[in-house]
């Protein structure tokens, strides 16, 4: 609705017709100021009114027609306007305008898709060299007479001598090791459980078996074999501790650990032992941290003394008596006859070989960093130790950390790996297959590849290198642990001084300190970039001359050691270290305060 009929409208509303204008209002003229101060007058026009639309644009050729000028190729020719004279005639110049010549169309060739190099290339050969997800074989066990290891004592005459012994358990994630430790005589004994030679018959993998169905013969747990395997003993206890289900399997577990270790130690050393009366403690390791926290003390101390009651019966054990006696063992006390059960850090244990070694000097600072690599965790301590009264030992930590980054997590970690660059890729549905189902095995038949990239042959990278998993896991993780929130700490939380921490002997241990993967530890915190005052000394646990083994070499000691100091070591405080004391140090007052000027005089 234009501006007229709105006025119609209104004065309709009123019935009165719209007043026409008169003669001076349509003579009226309106003058508009323009920019640059020109004045510009209009006249005022009456008639329909045609909105306000918008006007064509004109062209440039318009523009020209009407103004009477030409442009070839964009130059301006001469203006040819009529004169002011009134008998001069407007002549139309005309317009040239350039018209492109016709071009052929260009030939364009079908669009061909680029052909990218594939990330990954697998050849014909392309295979997993890694099987451990199928390793239950029957183990190779010694031929023992299983009675004799239902007894305490193998006396057999009227008035034997009394012998305090000490039963040193090192329950690992992949293995387990036995010492057993006569504290009257001051002697040691390493169980083998294994026929093989060297290290290896001394370590028995953490897994128990369960038959319940009477054709697979005699019902119960069983070392040897079953219709269920229940692996990752110690790992899943730990991730349930309130499980009774775990709790029965690593009972039933360390029951037949205990009544193989004391049959042999009487057959092997029944000359002299048939005529001794036995006393015994059980003695089992905890990481340092866990033991100084008291989380699972109280557990581990009620599985031992039902899986000592358990190995004192004949035949198989089974779950209906695994459960009652674990009720007995969990609610009521202890009785006289029950041995004393002890659950001791596992550092202050490996460490005992060397801290009653010639090499250990009591006037030193004797401040020690151990790293125990193990198959599921890296048990990382800073630590003093000082002899006490009585022959105790006494320890003081001032950091402990463990982290699950041992050998079954890096084997993870490369596992994922794999699998984040192999999904997708043709032909290597079987490779994932063989992936996933190794990912979560612990207790490892043979050493892990060195690298990454040792896991598979005849699979190619165009992209990515896989042994950058090796180093984010070993930098992100593994030194963020032992550098950061093991020796860094102690200095950031104020147990140590920068001064302490110069020259601190490192003790590497475990089963995975032998691939060179953990070695590189020792290079890298020997000299540490941007740390000048902290720095490492890489030391070897020495072989106690008290521990009779056969066919271990000195290097491999380590492995053993655990459960070596379990059967030997008496443990006096083990704290937690406090902070050094801040001395306040008072501002001094500068010299201008005790200075006289010369005008003052």
């Amino acid at each position: 609705m234009n501006l007229k009929d709105a006025l119609e409208k209104a004065f309709a509303a009123q019935d009165k017709p719209l007043p026409a204008p008169d003669e001076a209002e349509r003579n009226r003229v309106l003058t508009l100021q323009r920019g640059k101060g020109q004045v510009h007058q209009v006249a005022v026009t009456y008639g329909e009114s045609q909105g306000r639309w918008p006007r064509p644009r004109k062209s440039r050729v318009d523009k020209a027609i009407q103004t009477g000028k030409s442009r070839v190729l964009g130059l301006a020719a001469k203006d040819s306007s009529p004169s002011d004279s009134d008998n001069s005639k407007t002549v139309a110049v005309p317009i040239k305008i350039a018209v492109p010549k016709p071009q052929k169309p260009l030939q364009m060739s079908p669009a061909v898709p680029l052909k990218r190099t594939p990330k990954v290339l697998l050849t014909d050969e392309a295979k997993f060299l890694i099987s451990e997800s199928d390793n239950l074989s029957p183990l190779r066990l010694l031929a023992l007479d299983l009675t004799a290891g239902c007894k305490e004592s193998s006396h057999q005459i009227a008035n034997p001598e009394i012998h305090e012994l000490a039963l040193g358990l090192d329950f690992g994630t992949s293995t387990v090791k036995v010492v057993i430790g006569d504290l009257s005589s001051d002697k040691s004994y390493a169980v083998p459980f294994l026929k093989v030679a060297g290290l290896d018959a001394y370590l028995l993998p953490s897994r128990v078996y369960e038959s319940t169905a009477v054709s697979a013969g005699a019902c119960g747990f069983s070392l040897q074999s079953g219709e269920f395997a229940f692996r990752d003993l110690k790992l899943s206890l730990l991730a349930s501790p309130d499980s009774i289900d775990r709790q029965v399997e690593v009972i039933a577990f360390l029951s037949l650990v205990i009544k193989r270790a004391r049959a042999w130690f009487f057959h092997t050393h029944r000359t002299i032992y048939n005529r001794v009366k036995c006393l015994w403690q059980l003695r089992i390791g905890l990481p340092a941290a866990t033991t100084l926290e008291n989380k699972f003390v109280p557990l581990l101390e009620g599985i031992l003394r039902a899986a000592w009651q358990v190995a004192s019966y004949e035949g198989t054990p089974e779950r209906t008596r695994l459960l009652q006696i674990r009720t007995k063992a969990f609610n009521e006390r202890m009785d006289e006859d029950d041995p004393e059960i002890r659950v001791i850090p596992e550092i202050a244990a490996q460490i005992y070989g060397f801290v009653v070694s010639s090499s250990f000097d009591k006037k030193a600072a004797n401040r020690y960093l151990m790293v125990d690599v193990g198959a599921g965790t890296v048990d990382a301590s800073l630590f003093k130790v000082f002899p006490g009264r009585g022959g105790q030992w006494h320890f003081e930590f001032y950091t402990a950390v463990v982290q699950p980054y041992g050998v079954a997590n890096l084997h993870a970690h490369r596992i994922d790996w794999w699998l984040s660059n192999l999904v997708g890729v043709a032909d290597g549905g079987s490779l994932i297959e063989a992936l996933r189902a190794n990912k979560f095995v612990t207790d490892f038949s043979s050493r892990l590849p060195e690298h990454n990239r040792n896991y598979f042959s005849g699979v190619h990278f165009h992209v990515g290198d896989p042994d950058h998993a090796d180093a984010e896991f070993f930098d992100k993780k593994l030194m963020s642990q032992v550098q950061g929130s093991t020796l860094w700490r102690a200095v950031n939380d104020g147990f140590l001084s920068k001064e302490d921490m110069k020259g601190i002997p490192m003790f590497l241990c475990g089963g995975g300190s032998r691939s060179s993967f953990y070695l590189d530890l020792e290079n890298k915190l020997q000299r540490m970039p941007g740390y000048s005052w902290l720095s490492t000394e890489p030391w070897q646990l020495g072989f106690p001359q008290d521990l009779e083994v056969d066919g271990v070499d000195e290097g491999d000691f380590d492995r053993l050691s655990v459960a070596y100091g379990l059967s030997k070591v008496n443990v006096g405080k083990v704290t937690q270290a406090l902070p050094l004391p801040k001395v306040p140090i008072e501002p001094q007052e500068s010299f201008t305060h005790r200075y006289v000027d010369k005008d003052q005089m």
